[in-house]
């Protein structure tokens, strides 16, 4: 796919969290037909990023998905942003693709970005910070989304009832690759962390969902500069996203998203199974002698 032909990120999410909505309710694309005045094929193409959705459309569609008002505007307002952007770049004979977006609507975002991870076909995850939200444990899920222990989650505590009907991508390939930083750092406390790397260690032991990998200290690599990114590829585009404060997209078209996407990929050929098994097991180990902290 060129460059032009690439979709911008918000787009790509757009689209995916409009089908995760109304596939949520079961909704066929003809009975989504009814909320917006436009044909299944035009639909399909809006949840797919080929086709920019219009703010009408959107409106439509959202209002009869359930979706709260204040969502609705926001959105609206950035699909009105992309369509200046568009009339400018088109004067410029530039596709704008590249453009970053910041999801900044608190929850709703959270779940967005945890829908990217798990309808993308390939998902290569890298964290400096802590272990991403489908490889919790139930405890160390409720230590992170905790706002005394963690100002900024990265999920939200109770997920939208839209989002508990998301399941990963059929044949999904799953790569996470922690900084050994992570496993030193124990949130919830010894005990909680301890039997968080024991479920790391359990699923490397079933090689069905995910690749994990550890990144010693001695690596050094761009990613490094990240505190959490990853590289989704969803409905055939690549995209870049990380978590801060909030979760952001980026292509892998632009200069930077490319450093990133081949950063990730030199990681995930670097670390070897055996070693990263060895240091999720002395760490856990670790954690399981260790006392936990007096109240």
């Amino acid at each position: 796919m060129s460059t032009h032909d690439t979709p911008a990120p918000f787009d790509i999410v757009l689209g995916s969290y409009l089908r995760a909505r109304r596939k949520a309710l079961y909704w066929t694309l003809h009975r989504a037909t009814l909320a917006a005045p436009v044909s299944r094929a035009t639909i399909h193409r809006w949840e797919l990023a080929h086709a920019p959705i219009s703010t009408a459309g959107l409106e439509g569609l959202l209002k009869s998905y359930g979706a709260p008002p204040q969502e609705i505007r926001y959105l609206q307002t950035h699909v009105a942003a992309r369509q200046a952007r568009r009339r400018l770049n088109h004067r410029r004979r530039h596709s704008g693709a590249w453009d970053t977006w910041v999801d900044a609507a608190g929850k709703e975002a959270m779940a967005r970005y945890t829908l990217m991870a798990r309808r993308a076909s390939d998902v290569i995850q890298y964290t400096a910070m802590r272990i991403p939200p489908d490889y919790r444990t139930p405890a160390y899920r409720t230590a992170i989304t905790n706002p005394s222990r963690c100002p900024d989650p990265d999920e939200p505590a109770d997920a939208p009832w839209w989002l508990r009907t998301v399941d990963h991508a059929a044949d999904q390939h799953r790569t996470l690759l922690l900084d050994e930083s992570v496993l030193k750092r124990p949130i919830g406390g010894p005990a909680v962390m301890a039997q968080q790397l024991q479920h790391l260690l359990q699923l490397m032991d079933d090689p069905a969902p995910a690749t994990i990998r550890v990144l010693p200290a001695t690596y050094v690599s761009a990613i490094s500069l990240y505190s959490e990114i990853a590289s989704f590829t969803v409905n055939g585009h690549p995209l870049i996203a990380g978590m801060h404060i909030a979760p952001w997209y980026e292509t892998s078209c632009s200069p930077t998203g490319r450093a990133a996407h081949d950063a990730l990929r030199l990681a995930v050929d670097y670390g070897g199974r055996q070693e990263s098994y060895d240091l999720l097991s002395d760490a856990a180990d670790h954690w399981a002698r260790s006392p936990e902290p007096r109240p």
